[in-house]
């Protein structure tokens, strides 16, 4: 997603599912961590205190040692 002056476009490449290559375990964990970096700076921009509690139970969920989040 992005844009081309000022028109936003989005990038969709359709591919068949039968050719895509099979994910391991780390898949779910790399996602939890960029989500967790996401909602990061969402608290840094917004100072929202309620994203920190998405933060908390998403680590808690994957078992992520996230700095500075302990109660």
């Amino acid at each position: 997603v992005g844009h081309s002056g000022e028109e936003r476009r989005d990038m969709v490449f359709t591919l068949p599912w039968e050719t895509a290559a099979a994910g391991g375990g780390d898949i779910r964990g790399q996602w939890a961590w960029q989500k967790v970096y996401h909602l990061i700076g969402e608290h840094i921009r917004t100072r929202d205190a309620s994203v920190l509690d998405k933060v908390r139970a998403l680590a808690a969920q994957y078992g992520l040692a996230v700095p500075y989040l302990s109660r």
